[in-house]
């Protein structure tokens, strides 16, 4: 049911927002300078250097009873398992939906009306983190070539064009985001999909061009700090990550530090190296 209402209603580049922190329900009924205030407070809070989560965190919170309601849940409370107190937005890529003629993937060009109401308040965070979830056709390294009648095999050349489809997003988010310098990208899997998929052991060996590259194309000279992991799900509440790779921008220039470690073999890939990035 939350699958079909989502793919009638249209699908967006967000699909959730974590606040740490948020104005009251009734600060519209307030001046306009107590209003302001409020909201540049609550704002600043965005980019503390310790982010704590809410004294309320052992509750349920109401988002997790609405996501039981949309059949969101499991994904609702893996996000939360990976929280620290930072803005985090959620992005679905290549997910496909079920809509009245079976199921398909949506484009998601735009950004949602509740992403761009909130923007006043998100628009000066400097740190900020992505909770992704991708389909299969991500995690299996986009498009596969494709072999003729005769065995051989040709590039997929109509899709080889298109961008990484999660960089896209990213991209898309950070242009709205100018003042953000920290980034970290958590590409989450529940446990099941990885072993109905059939991916290889190395389930980041597919994605690799993605690891190798920039997190996206358009990053400009604010960004500085990057960290990508890749995490898996057996159990909810017990993020399990299987690759990290942290990126630090050296100087001013387009040059960046990477630091990675898999979870059973990468130890070739351990040793820092730079990654050259195009200027923006």
């Amino acid at each position: 049911m939350y699958l079909s209402r989502r793919a009638i209603e249209g699908t967006y580049v967000d699909t959730r927002i974590f606040l740490p922190s948020h104005p009251p329900a009734n600060i519209l009924v307030t001046c306009k300078q107590l209003r302001q205030e409020c909201l540049e407070h609550h704002a600043y809070m965005f980019n503390v250097s310790s982010p704590s989560l809410s004294k309320d965190a052992e509750e349920k919170p109401m988002s997790n009873i609405v996501a039981e309601r949309l059949g969101a849940e499991f994904a609702e409370e893996a996000e939360r398992a990976c929280d620290d107190g930072t803005l985090r937005i959620t992005v679905e890529v290549q997910r496909p939906l079920r809509g009245p003629q079976g199921y398909f993937v949506p484009e998601r060009n735009e950004l949602s009306p509740r992403f761009l109401a909130l923007l006043p308040l998100m628009n000066k965070t400097k740190k900020i983190r992505f909770a992704i979830w991708p389909g299969y056709d991500w995690w299996n390294g986009g498009p596969q070539p494709l072999t003729d009648k005769y065995g051989n095999i040709r590039p997929n050349t109509d899709q080889a064009k298109k961008p990484d489809a999660v960089s896209a997003a990213i991209g898309k988010i950070l242009e709205c985001l100018p003042q953000v310098e920290e980034l970290s990208v958590d590409v989450l899997m529940q446990a099941s999909d990885g072993v109905r998929w059939d991916l290889p052991d190395a389930k980041w060996e597919n994605v690799q061009p993605w690891l190798d590259t920039s997190v996206t194309p358009n990053a400009g000279q604010t960004l500085r700090k990057v960290t990508r992991r890749l995490i898996g799900f057996c159990k909810v509440s017990e993020p399990e990550p299987f690759y990290t790779q942290h990126e630090t921008r050296q100087d001013s220039g387009n040059a960046w530090k990477v630091e990675r470690k898999g979870d059973m073999g990468t130890a070739s890939r351990n040793i820092p190296h730079c990654l050259q990035v195009d200027p923006a």
